[in-house]
């Protein structure tokens, strides 16, 4: 797991000034590379509305002369909606290229000329894009063989070093994905823009990606309603990455990119643990119709139901990478992914920062065996579990600590934003995280019965787990009442008690029966 945030070094930026544009041609270069840029070329694209999902196909090419702007001089770029003939519309755009690096200026766009690949770069090699404000790295290289029996170095990025490859740059081609677009949405979209089909040469098609090169039909795009700018806070202890003991840290889950996976429009989200990005963490996310579901085993499951109403029974289930999104940052050896069951047994509502309802799910667990070790407890719309995002997958064991790792906070920045603290999400405060004053459980040791005790409080919900992590026991205190749980039938040894107060706080401890 490295650096989340990685200094931005490299920076390309050339703008330019337009000048009269005359016809010219350039002085020739030698390069090491196979040209891109060749009025034979041919590359055929894909465009989906991540919006309407509507498809549209077209042809690219470049005009044989090339023209001076400024101390350049670019090909213009020629676009046809047609699949065959010569009906080409010049646009705005003109593109130039020298060793390697193709660079692209479109006179629509105030940006100047912007690099869009340079196969000099290598693995480890990066990339400032979008004026510095993204950063793409090389993932790794490899040689392909083309339908032509030419060998094309092609370079696989991503906008984090440990990030799986969703960008491809192809040696005498050009890029897969955005073909004569801008760097523009590289590391928050991967699929929007010209996305290239096939590509000829001289009237022979030397590459054919997954999409037929024309008119094949293809499912429309299904958007996604989860905001890319959604993000979950929360508190972890440090201790495993290098902190003392009982020492919190702020954990985030945010979305890294979007994607496209079976025709469907998706988040990625990942977690960044105590300001480490951890790459291995990221999961396919998508929402629609108030449900949300991740991608995982060559399927979309199902992991929130928010239209479910009192009485239903959810099936649902979690992720084989749940153990990174875990409340209390310790990760099971193995995880079952499901299916898990709940009921639904109360709804009401808590409200945003700026008073938008939101519905809460009190929720039981139906008993599975050894699957009862995993519970979601209270479910808040668009946020989740109130246990991080994937739920509660049982508590492994716990130091001696009066402060205890929370949800802090979701956000989609900058509509909504749902608290369960009172101060910043990002802000670890000592104060907050503490345990409930004036609490008391006993007897401990004790044997048929446990109490739970707090004067005066506004209302307790408790979670008692045994040693395994599964859930044993869990419920509501009334408002002043003690909590009366019988234990006559547990057998003996250590439990793990989690209290929680109206005001979101908790208190965790250890009990023993006899």
């Amino acid at each position: 797991m490295k650096n989340f945030f990685y200094s931005l070094v490299l920076l390309f930026g050339i703008f330019c000034q337009t000048s009269t544009i005359i016809a010219a041609t350039p002085t020739s270069t030698v390069s090491s590379f196979a040209k891109v840029l060749n009025p034979n070329h041919l590359w055929y694209t894909v465009t989906s509305s991540i919006f309407t999902g509507a498809v549209n196909y077209g042809r690219h090419s470049i005009t044989e002369d090339s023209i001076l702007i400024g101390n350049h001089y670019y090909h213009r770029i020629l676009y046809s909606q047609d699949s065959t003939g010569n009906n080409w519309q010049i646009t705005k755009k003109y593109a130039r290229e020298l060793d390697g690096k193709l660079w692209l200026l479109d006179s629509m766009k105030n940006d100047g000329e912007v690099l869009v690949m340079d196969m000099n770069l290598e693995v480890g090699d990066y990339l400032a894009i979008n004026q510095g404000e993204d950063t793409l790295y090389v993932i790794s290289t490899k040689i392909i063989n083309d339908l032509a029996g030419q060998l094309r170095k092609v370079l696989e990025l991503g906008c984090y070093p440990d990030q799986e490859p969703h960008i491809s740059w192809i040696e005498g081609i050009g890029p897969q994905e955005g073909v004569f677009e801008s760097t523009k949405g590289y590391c928050l979209l991967d699929f929007g823009n010209n996305n290239l089909t096939c590509f000829y040469s001289n009237g022979v098609r030397v590459l054919s990606n997954a999409f037929p090169c024309w008119d094949d039909p293809i499912p429309p795009i299904s958007y996604s309603d989860l905001d890319p700018r959604s993000t979950w806070y929360s508190t972890t202890w440090k201790e495993e990455f290098g902190g003392e003991a009982c020492e919190l840290g702020i954990n985030t889950i945010n979305v890294t990119f979007n994607t496209v996976i079976k025709q469907q429009w998706c988040q990625i989200l990942g977690v960044t643990d105590n300001g480490v990005y951890m790459s291995e963490s990221t999961v396919p996310f998508h929402k629609k119709n108030n449900k949300m579901y991740f991608y995982e085993d060559n399927q979309w499951k199902l992991l929130y139901d928010f239209t479910a109403k009192v009485g239903d029974t959810v099936t649902y289930y979690i992720s084989s990478k749940a153990g990174y999104y875990q409340l209390y940052g310790l990760y099971p050896d193995t995880i079952y992914t499901g299916p898990y069951q709940l009921v639904i047994e109360k709804i009401d509502y808590v409200f945003s920062e700026s008073g938008q309802p939101l519905k809460r799910f009190k929720t039981e667990q139906i008993p599975n065996g050894n699957l009862e070790k995993h519970f979601m407890g209270d479910i808040i719309e668009k946020v989740g579990s109130t246990s991080k995002l994937f739920g509660n997958y049982g508590v492994i064991s716990l130091p001696e600590c009066n402060n205890v790792p929370r949800l802090r906070c979701f956000e989609e920045f900058p509509t909504l934003l749902y608290k369960l603290v009172p101060e910043a999400c990002d802000t670890v405060s000592s104060l907050n995280d503490q345990m409930i004053t004036g609490l008391s459980i006993y007897p401990n040791p004790g044997i048929d019965q446990l109490v739970i005790n707090k004067e005066g409080h506004e209302g307790l919900n408790y979670q008692i787990h045994n040693i395994t992590g599964s859930l044993l026991s869990t419920g509501s205190i009334a408002p002043k009442q003690q909590g009366l749980i019988d234990t006559a039938t547990w057998y003996a040894g250590m439990y793990v008690v989690a209290i929680q107060d109206q005001a979101g706080r908790v208190f965790m401890t250890k009990w023993v029966k006899m």
